[in-house]
């Protein structure tokens, strides 16, 4: 699935031996399915051309490969939700549902998530990231398009 993206032009790095997920993100997603898991300990940067998405590795989820930590965006609305303490918990509920596969900053600030409940993808965009809609059915559906440059994905990718 990856070396479609690597054809349509999109920079794939794969690591020489595996990056295991901080035990900190493996904690607190346990429905991650494993070959995603798998996937995400393989993989370094994978960007698209002229690096406005990439995928979030394990590059990414322990903190190098990327200028935003793997959560940016969560840490972005929890800030913005002050001392609201019933915001606070939605968003934290939100978060602790579903994992973030891509962020985006090619149009503003945006992600596509793997909701770990109905495993489908969602996509939303700042400034209520937690305002979603579905994109893909699956992941696997969801890099499928992305090689395929489905133009309803062209505003992110």
């Amino acid at each position: 699935m990856v070396r479609r993206l690597a054809e349509v032009g999109w920079t794939v790095e794969r690591l020489s031996r595996k990056r295991a997920l901080p035990m900190s993100v493996v904690a607190r997603y346990p429905s991650m399915p494993l070959n995603y898991r798998q996937f995400a300990e393989s993989f370094g940067n994978v960007s698209s051309p002229g690096d406005r998405a990439w995928l979030v590795t394990s590059e990414v989820f322990c903190g190098s490969g990327s200028a935003f930590a793997w959560n940016e965006w969560e840490l972005q609305s929890l800030a913005a939700a002050g001392d609201d303490r019933t915001l606070v918990d939605r968003i934290g509920q939100f978060w602790d549902r579903h994992l973030p596969v891509v962020m985006s900053v090619k149009s503003g600030y945006a992600h596509f998530s793997l909701d770990l409940e109905t495993m489908t993808v969602v996509q939303g965009e700042e400034p209520e990231y937690e305002d979603v809609s579905r994109v893909a059915s699956s992941v696997d559906d969801l890099f499928q398009s992305m090689a395929a440059r489905d133009p309803k994905l062209t505003p992110w990718l």
